[in-house]
């Protein structure tokens, strides 16, 4: 692929923010024997060539200075949630000295597989990439990867495939990684009869928050031996990582999650696989996970999908908790599908899940009543008000947890949507007190007329 660059004189924060204003996105390009140069590129040109899979796992042509120069996109900087590029590196390559690069595989065939034909497995593709190490004429746009050899119980390991001529993997870790698994559907069971009622005597967990006011409250019980297949598998806090975004209003999905966390006494863990911070637990038998992606909120769809596919989560199982700019602070609405009314998160969560059937728990930050404001009022910290607010929407949110979990979406909405804050009532006026009764006024005395 080809693109055209031009020479760059300025640098700095500010340069940089007037070079956006206009249209155009900073680079650099280093590497090789050349010194490091600053170059600016056509964003609209950019964005769209950074939707090609052939842009990131491709020798590029850069054209600067009238002069063809090749290189490889090595780190692309996007805004938190809008759809922008801030800052974008290229690096020069030698054509006699080895790169790492990843490219991604295309598996192909595995419908007619004997594992999916005669044995109705799934095919599970563990690993979608790999890095490898060849001159840069050997680079290969993509590897392709037949899955029609598959067989119920066995699975395809990176020493399974072949390379092409002059390329080599580059492992770490494990030798030899899966790159796809054969997952075997267990047969339909009747099902067991109606189990007796629970003695009197049973007790079932119940979890308990913080009030802002400090005091214990019950979450509730969960039902024993729930198997609703619609029950809540996966909940997905939306924010932005990084200490500078930890109290803005746009972590408000952040703020709920890490809150059942808590009370689910687990602790989130990166994890590079799904990009993002994940915890799992087990809640009355049943796989519960936490999701935190920390991808920035524009591409949260990216973290969202690789963990929902990989442990085939149904979209009406994922419950995503995010901000909301319509609803006022203290309140919360519960609503399954529908649009991304202008939400970047729930817009590339749409895109990569490819549907827009999953539960959504949207959190009250208010408007700032100005659309030009919409930006910066997401990205700062709420007024202590405000924050209390949405802190106790939170809690009281959470008393829905066990519905949510169970499946019972009803009384969950009937919970959330009814748990507003108590309007403050007008201060009484003071009481007044009644008028003086009027005093008759005597007539003044005239003084005596002098002798």
């Amino acid at each position: 692929m080809k693109f055209v660059a031009f020479e760059r004189s300025k640098q700095g924060t500010g340069a940089s923010r007037r070079l956006r204003i206009t249209g155009r996105t900073p680079g650099i390009v280093y590497g090789g024997k050349g010194e490091p140069q600053l170059i600016e590129l056509d964003h609209n040109a950019l964005w769209h060539a950074l939707k090609k899979e052939a842009f990131h796992s491709t020798i590029l042509e850069m054209e600067l200075n009238q002069k063809s120069a090749q290189v490889l996109l090595r780190d692309v900087q996007f805004h938190p949630f809008k759809p922008y590029v801030l800052h974008i590196d290229f690096q020069r390559v030698d054509a006699h000295t080895k790169l790492h690069m990843k490219v991604p595989l295309h598996y192909s065939g595995q419908e007619n597989s004997a594992a999916v034909k005669a044995d109705a497995c799934l095919i599970n593709h563990v690993l979608t990439e790999i890095e490898v190490s060849c001159l840069p004429a050997d680079l290969p746009e993509f590897i392709a990867v037949d899955l029609s050899g598959l067989k119920k119980g066995n699975s395809l390991h990176l020493q399974d495939i072949t390379l092409p001529s002059g390329v080599s993997a580059v492992v770490r870790g494990k030798n030899n990684p899966v790159l796809v698994a054969v997952v075997s559907v267990a047969a339909e069971e009747t099902p067991a009869p109606a189990a007796p009622a629970a003695p009197a005597g049973k007790k079932y967990p119940t979890f308990f928050c913080f009030t802002p006011d400090k005091r214990p409250t019950s979450v509730g019980r969960l039902s024993a031996g729930s198997d609703n297949v619609n029950m809540i598998k996966l909940i997905v806090g939306l924010g932005n990582p990084g200490p500078e975004y930890e109290d803005t209003r746009h972590n408000a999905g952040f703020w709920w999650v890490e809150a059942l966390a808590r009370q689910l006494k687990v602790h989130l863990q990166h994890e590079r696989g799904y990009q993002g911070l994940v915890a799992r637990t087990q809640v009355n038998g049943q796989t519960l996970w936490l999701l935190e992606p920390q991808t920035f909120m524009n591409a949260s769809g990216t973290s969202v999908a690789a963990l929902a596919r990989f442990y085939k989560i149904e979209p009406e199982q994922v419950l995503v908790v995010h901000d909301e700019l319509d609803v006022v602070p203290g309140e919360a609405k519960l609503k399954l599908g529908g649009s991304h009314a202008g939400h970047n998160g729930l817009r590339d969560i749409h895109a990569k899940l490819g549907t827009d059937s999953y539960w959504r728990l949207r959190l009250g930050i208010g408007h700032p009543g100005v659309k030009s404001e919409v930006i910066h009022w997401v990205l700062k910290k709420p007024s202590p008000d405000q924050r209390e607010l949405i802190q106790a929407c939170v809690a009281r949110s959470l008393l829905a947890v066990d519905d949510l979990l169970g499946g019972d979406f009803t009384r969950a909405t009937q919970r959330i949507h009814t748990s507003k804050p108590a309007r403050p009532k007008p201060p009484r006026p003071e009481p007044v007190a009644p008028p003086a009764p009027a005093v008759a006024s005597k007539p003044a005395t005239p003084d005596p007329a002098p002798n």
